[in-house]
């Protein structure tokens, strides 16, 4: 939803129950193919931090940390919309050149 508000198309999410519940195997092979780049993005907190790294080692799929609040919503609500996009953009280039 914070994506389509910050304007940012071309970008899917899904999320797990909590960040202390993985993503099976089975939906990460499945996705896997049908996309150019998979990046988690999670809470800018120890345990969002945490589980970004897990998916790292687990998947070697590439995270990224918006720190700004505590998250994506947060940060919109604290900073604006056009602050939260132009760091966020700056983001997801260094990861897509990764």
């Amino acid at each position: 939803m914070c994506f389509n508000k910050l304007g940012i198309g071309n970008i899917e999410g899904i999320a797990p129950d909590s960040e202390n519940t993985m993503i099976g195997e089975i939906t990460i092979s499945t996705l896997t193919p049908h996309y150019s780049k998979i990046i988690v993005l999670f809470d800018n907190d120890q345990p969002g931090i945490t589980a970004a790294k897990r998916y790292k080692e687990k998947y070697n799929i590439d995270y990224m940390i918006l720190d700004m609040s505590k998250d994506l919503s947060d940060s919109v609500k604290d900073y604006g919309i056009e602050t939260v996009r132009d760091r966020l953009l700056i983001l997801l280039k260094e990861n897509l050149n990764t």
